[in-house]
C-alpha cells in the first residue's frame, strides 16, 4: 500500500477534476491510502505521502514542490490529445513535451512523401498564460502571441488565417498584429476540423491542436517544443533551426508550392506513439497498478 497525495483542482477546474477525482478513486480501489490537497496561496506540499499526483507540474509553486522534495515521487497529469476529453496523460516526469518519452528520437526506417492539401496557412493561437508558452524551454521564440503573430507577419509571404483560443481569446496587442497584415485573416469555422479542411499546414507553437493536423495528415510547423517534435520528419521544426526565420520561408516555400518535405511515416509513427500515451478511462485500473508499481 502506498500513501497518495491526489491534488484537488480549483473551482474553475472542472475537467481538471475529472481527471484527478477517476485517479483517486481507482486508487482507493486498488488499497492505496489516498488524501487529497488543494493548491492554496503559500502552499508547500504533501510533504508524508509517497507520492504526490498533481496537474500539469509548471506553474511556479508546483516547481518550489519539486525542489524542495526531490526525493518524492511524482506524477503529473495533463488532458488527452485526441481527444483531449475524457483521455489524459499520467506521467512521472512532467507533461506534454516534458514527459519521459517525448523527447525520445524514433528511428524512422522508410519515407514516403507527405501529402500536400491545399489552402491558407492556419495559425492556432494559444493562451499567453498557458505554461506551454511562458516556460522558455518549450517556447523558446516567442513569450506572447503577439511576438508570435509578428514574426509571421515579417517572415511567412502567404495568405494566413488566424483561429483563436476558444476559451482565451487574444488580447489587444495580438489583434492588432492581424489587423497591421493584409496577408492575414480570422478563422471563422465552427470546429478545429472545419479549420483544418481548408488549410495547407497548421503553424503552432506547441497546441495540442496539432495531433489534429498530424491526423489529417495537415503539416505542422512548429514553433515550440511539443509531443511530435522529436520525431525528425514529422513536422517542420523552425524553433530549433540554426535561422528560424530562413527555415519558416523555406518551409512556406515548399507547401505553397504544392509539395513538403516532410515524411508520413514519421508522421504516423509521431501520431501513433501521442495516441499510445493517453488514456482511456476503462484503462485507468491497470494503467495505475503499472504506474504505482
Amino acid at each position: 500500500m502506498m500513501r497518495l497525495a491526489i491534488q484537488t483542482a480549483g473551482q474553475s477546474g472542472v475537467r481538471q477534476n475529472a481527471v484527478l477525482d477517476q485517479i483517486a478513486s481507482a486508487a482507493d480501489r486498488l488499497g492505496h491510502r489516498v488524501t487529497r490537497w488543494w493548491a492554496g496561496k503559500g502552499f508547500r506540499g504533501p510533504c508524508s505521502a509517497d507520492m504526490v499526483v498533481m496537474w500539469n507540474g509548471q506553474y511556479n509553486w508546483a516547481l518550489l514542490m519539486r525542489r524542495d522534495y526531490p526525493e518524492r515521487r511524482f506524477l503529473f497529469a495533463e488532458l488527452g490529445w485526441l481527444p483531449q476529453t475524457p483521455c489524459w496523460q499520467l506521467d512521472a516526469r512532467g507533461v506534454n513535451a516534458q514527459a519521459s518519452w517525448a523527447e525520445d528520437r524514433m528511428p524512422i526506417s522508410g519515407k514516403v512523401l507527405a501529402g500536400q492539401p491545399g489552402g491558407d496557412l492556419l495559425v492556432v493561437l494559444q493562451d499567453d498564460k498557458d505554461t506551454q508558452v511562458y516556460t522558455k524551454y518549450l517556447s523558446p521564440m516567442f513569450h506572447n502571441m503577439a511576438e508570435f503573430l509578428r514574426f509571421l507577419a515579417e517572415h511567412a509571404d502567404a495568405p494566413i488565417r488566424v483561429r483563436d483560443h476558444p476559451a482565451h481569446p487574444c488580447n489587444e496587442a495580438a489583434r492588432a498584429e492581424i489587423e497591421g497584415c493584409d496577408r492575414m485573416k480570422w478563422d471563422e469555422s465552427p470546429t478545429l476540423e472545419d479549420a483544418l479542411g481548408g488549410a495547407a499546414a497548421m503553424l503552432t507553437i506547441n497546441s495540442s491542436c496539432g495531433v489534429s493536423a498530424l491526423a489529417r495528415g495537415v503539416p505542422v510547423v512548429s514553433f515550440g517544443r511539443s509531443v511530435w517534435t522529436s520525431v525528425n520528419g514529422a513536422c517542420y521544426s523552425v524553433f530549433d533551426a540554426e535561422d528560424p526565420a530562413v527555415e519558416l520561408v523555406r518551409a512556406v516555400a515548399e507547401i505553397t508550392g504544392g509539395a513538403n518535405s516532410l515524411n508520413r511515416v514519421a508522421q504516423a509513427a509521431a501520431l501513433g506513439r501521442i495516441l499510445g500515451k493517453q488514456w482511456w478511462p476503462e484503462q485507468l485500473p491497470g494503467r495505475l497498478a503499472w504506474a504505482l508499481r
